[in-house]
């Protein structure tokens, strides 16, 4: 795969070159020849369209090679629950509106966004998701910014004065790796995931049912997403 260098970098520069040229025209134009006015012309150009190019080349080459051979916008959704407290990620805000990357974020909603084009499977990632919203989640230990700070529990932390386990659940279902775990890819919920985090004391816990899931009335009749179910491809 080639490794490409951002093409921001370049369109930044050919638009810095572009305004010093002009700048230079404005100031310079009376004292310039015919033939020094045509070489200003076209080194304003010139830099202007090979930058356009290959941000064209870039954008066709990362949507051919990517996992999901161009732009997705998929969603899942979730809870986390902490000794019965449903916790809310902390609050975003203007300009971005959203808490992640540009990938993967939140907009405020208990749901995951995944928009863009997927290099790779791991950028999108449940795992990768508590990463980037500044949390931390795998099988033993949960780490959720909220509103009042970052909320931490691990494996025989207690509820209620009790050891407790963390539990991940997608669709019902209870998963092993939840770092890992790629959510199902659908644009809409359901039939995108619903994805419950729990830490409580209970050996079997039934997890509640995300809202989206709720007013649709529906059961979960799907289980949680595979690698194979890559129905993008």
């Amino acid at each position: 795969m080639i490794d490409w260098i951002d093409p921001v970098l370049y369109i930044e520069a050919a638009s810095v070159w572009l305004v010093l040229a002009v700048i230079i025209s404005l100031i310079k134009e009376e004292s310039f020849s015919s033939g020094q006015k045509n070489m200003m012309f076209w080194l304003m150009v010139i830099p202007t369209v090979l930058a356009s190019l290959y941000l064209a080349g870039h954008t066709v080459y990362q949507n051919v090679t990517s996992e999901t051979h161009g732009p997705v916008h998929w969603h899942a959704d979730y809870q986390v629950i902490v000794c019965g407290e449903n916790l809310e990620l902390i609050h975003s805000h203007f300009p971005n509106n959203k808490i992640g990357s540009p990938l993967l974020h939140s907009h405020d909603d208990n749901r995951i966004h995944i928009e863009g084009v997927v290099k790779s499977l791991d950028d999108i990632s449940l795992g990768n998701y508590f990463s980037v919203i500044g949390g931390h989640l795998n099988s033993t230990n949960l780490q959720y910014p909220t509103e009042k700070g970052i909320v931490e529990v691990n494996n025989g932390d207690l509820c209620a004065g009790n050891p407790s386990t963390l539990k991940v659940y997608v669709n019902g279902k209870m998963i092993d790796n939840p770092n890992g775990y790629i959510p199902y890819p659908s644009p809409l919920v359901p039939p995108g995931d619903c994805i419950i985090i729990m830490f409580d004391n209970s050996t079997n816990s039934t997890p509640p049912m995300c809202d989206s899931w709720a007013i649709h009335n529906t059961g979960y009749t799907r289980e949680p997403a595979q690698l194979g179910e890559r129905t993008w491809q």
